[in-house]
């Protein structure tokens, strides 16, 4: 994602065009399938917050998906009105995730199209490291995604059991992991926009992901890189990086962010200390950078991932 297009997409004008694009689309429409919902949701995440009449106006064609209109209209209210508004959005968006791929029906996945389901995945597993513990551990990319829509963090206040959600992400992490190459193949090449060999990897890193911000969940990483149906896709030294880092059901931070410098998106570390994020990007020692959530350090995050990318 290069400088020019993230700031189009931090614009109003994006957020317009969104807009728009909604409203041509849903005109007259109301039986809405799951591969146009994520396609929606995908396309809100990727810019500003809209207008409220937007997310009411989707809201009014979601009668028959009660989990997907709560959480839509949970949008209109933003995330920081009241004490507990970020839990309950979150809550929301994971019951929405759920509801659309539940793990008893993991082949309805194949109506949906596979970037979308990894976008939806990038954005509920930071969400909920960052919830439970106040760190967020992704990519660069990712984390610059998830900044583009973002307009306040928070940490919860006491102890709140989220495991719930992190088992859900590697139960359904496993399930795309076993299903057949040609399934993968067939899924990938009809919906478009990502090939079998980069959602291979993609989920891969995921799993890393999972397993550093749940302590837990090596199993899923180990059955993954011990596949000969994913590590025939996988880049041979991102592979290498990944076996040979392995100890006793732990692989390390340091370990996962060489394995990813094979692709040039660089690993991240995102630290909340009193509603701002000090940001460690770990593609070598000296790039750091600290980031804080007011009006001008997202473009000094955006300076950072242009020089280093």
């Amino acid at each position: 994602m290069n400088k020019d297009i993230v700031i189009l997409r931090k614009s109003q004008v994006c957020a317009d065009i969104v807009e728009h694009f909604i409203y041509r689309e849903l005109r007259g429409e109301n039986d809405l399938n799951y591969d146009q919902l994520t396609n929606f949701l995908v396309m809100m995440f990727g810019v500003l917050k809209l207008d409220n009449k937007v997310y009411r106006f989707f809201s009014l064609k979601l009668e028959d998906k009660i989990p997907w209109r709560a959480f839509i209209e949970s949008l209109m209210r933003g995330s920081d009105t009241k004490e507990g508004e970020e839990l309950n959005q979150f809550m929301l968006f994971y019951r929405t995730m759920e509801n659309t791929i539940p793990l008893s029906r993991i082949q309805r996945a194949s109506d949906i199209s596979p970037i979308n389901l990894l976008y939806l995945i990038d954005r509920l597993l930071p969400w909920t490291s960052l919830l439970k513990d106040g760190v967020i551990h992704a990519t660069k990319s990712t984390m610059t995604e998830w900044l583009i829509h973002q307009e306040s963090i928070k940490r919860l206040n006491g102890q709140t059991n989220l495991e719930g959600v992190h088992e859900y992400l590697a139960n359904l992490l496993l399930e795309f992991s076993r299903q057949n190459s040609n399934w993968t193949e067939q899924w990938t090449r009809r919906h478009g926009g990502i090939s079998t060999l980069m959602f291979l990897h993609r989920i891969v890193v995921a799993a890393c992901m999972l397993h550093l911000s749940s302590r837990n969940h090596f199993s899923l990483l180990e059955a993954m890189l011990s596949n000969s149906g994913i590590t025939y896709y996988l880049q041979p030294k991102f592979w290498k990086v990944l076996s040979d880092g392995r100890t006793d059901k732990h692989i390390g931070v340091q370990v996962v962010a060489g394995a990813l410098q094979c692709f040039g998106n660089p690993f991240v570390i995102a630290t909340l200390r009193h509603d701002s994020l000090d940001i460690a990007c770990l593609a070598e020692a000296k790039d750091e950078i600290k980031l804080s959530m007011n009006p001008d350090s997202f473009w000094d995050w955006l300076d950072s991932l242009v020089k280093r990318s």
